[in-house]
């Protein structure tokens, strides 16, 4: 009998539009011989909206169709001790086997929505509750990277709503560069960065942080090559063979040169580098995916310098799936097509909700 795959994207966050890109990848990915898909957009207001699983792979429609001008007609709860969508309208319930929440940035990579699903108690694909939380903050998963002995790029970190801006000076002087990166804490697709090289564009970069949270960093703007690693866990964590190097063609891998312009960047996969530094690359990837508590999915982006230090800049939770992303890339490459990374991330999620369950029964 076929399972039934719940495809949650859009969302609350700026990385809405993005999220429906995703979701095309991952609805065109998924062998329709072994599950049902039921699809839903949440949008920008909150409210769930049904489409069509050939209309979300199509693209069938517009973004203003998923506001508060468009009535609510799908409900996600638990009905008759079993999670079931109930469309209102239709009188209709379709029974939920897992959720593949394809949701970017605030609500969806943040422990939001995988909050939501352990409440109601269904599986769902990627990492749980705090790794979510945690990975999506990146003051905390720096902090505890680097307590775990893992090189992360030097920070200032700046809470809004208790302590006071650092001055450029002050801030140059600690970092030993006057070539910054400042960017919002808990912010994904690279909005809200802003690189710094003087004084004057220093209180624009911490305004513009700040619009994308209270929270934000002041880093280095490092000369480094941006590597990236899928890693995939279920019963173990297994680390794509292939790494990918981004080069931008920007000042660095912003919003517009990832998503907007199509030479924004160029992609190579797989990546060249020395064997040694590819293996220590891998391994620190596995390292801090396994730190920080992670499980199901998750792309660990790093900076290479030219002396062969690495550096992990952040790790995303629900990476990038759309035609040009690096995570499908990276298995692809290394031997694992679209429709198995799907099947394995689904029948992980699935494995490892009984395996939770299981050892909150025994305690």
């Amino acid at each position: 009998m076929k399972r039934t795959v719940l495809l949650l994207c859009g969302g609350k966050s700026t990385e809405h539009e993005v999220s429906l890109m995703s979701a095309k990848f991952v609805a065109q990915a998924i062998n329709k011989n072994r599950f049902d898909v039921a699809a839903v957009v949440i949008g920008k207001d909150g409210a769930w909206h049904h489409i069509h699983l050939k209309d979300l792979i199509e693209q069938n429609f517009a973004g203003s169709c998923f506001n508060s001008s468009s009535p609510d007609n799908v409900i996600f709860a638990r009905k008759y001790g079993n999670p079931t969508l109930i469309f209102e309208d239709a009188n209709k319930n379709i029974p939920i086997d897992v959720v593949f929440p394809i949701i970017h940035g605030a609500t969806g990579e943040d422990g939001a929505i995988q909050g939501f699903c352990e409440i109601v108690g269904v599986p769902y694909v990627g990492c749980d509750v705090y790794s979510s939380a945690v990975c999506m903050d990146k003051i905390f998963s720096k902090q505890i990277l680097g307590q775990s002995g893992i090189s992360v790029v030097p920070f200032i970190s700046v809470n809004g709503q208790h302590e006071t801006v650092p001055s450029y000076s002050s801030v140059t002087e600690r970092l030993k560069t006057s070539n910054l990166i400042i960017k919002p804490s808990s912010s994904g697709s690279s909005i809200g960065v802003s690189k710094v090289i003087c004084s004057s564009e220093y209180h624009k970069a911490i305004e513009t942080a700040f619009a994308n949270g209270r929270k934000l960093l002041i880093e280095p703007a490092l000369e480094a090559r941006e590597i990236e690693v899928s890693v995939l866990s279920g019963q173990e964590v297994r680390v794509a063979a292939a790494v990918g190097e981004i080069i931008p063609r920007h000042d660095f891998y912003s919003y517009e040169a990832k998503y907007i312009d199509p030479d924004g960047a160029k992609l190579v996969v797989p990546a060249i580098l020395r064997d040694e530094v590819k293996n220590r690359v891998i391994e620190t990837a596995k390292s801090s995916f396994i730190a920080l508590g992670c499980n199901g999915m998750a792309r660990v982006d790093f900076f290479v310098t030219d002396d062969d230090r690495i550096y992990v800049n952040e790790i995303n939770t629900i990476p990038g799936f759309t035609s040009i992303s690096m995570y499908p890339k990276l298995w692809e490459h290394s031997g694992l097509c679209g429709e198995e990374l799907i099947d394995t991330m689904i029948e992980n999620a699935i494995s490892n909700s009984s395996t939770r369950k299981s050892k909150s029964a025994a305690a």
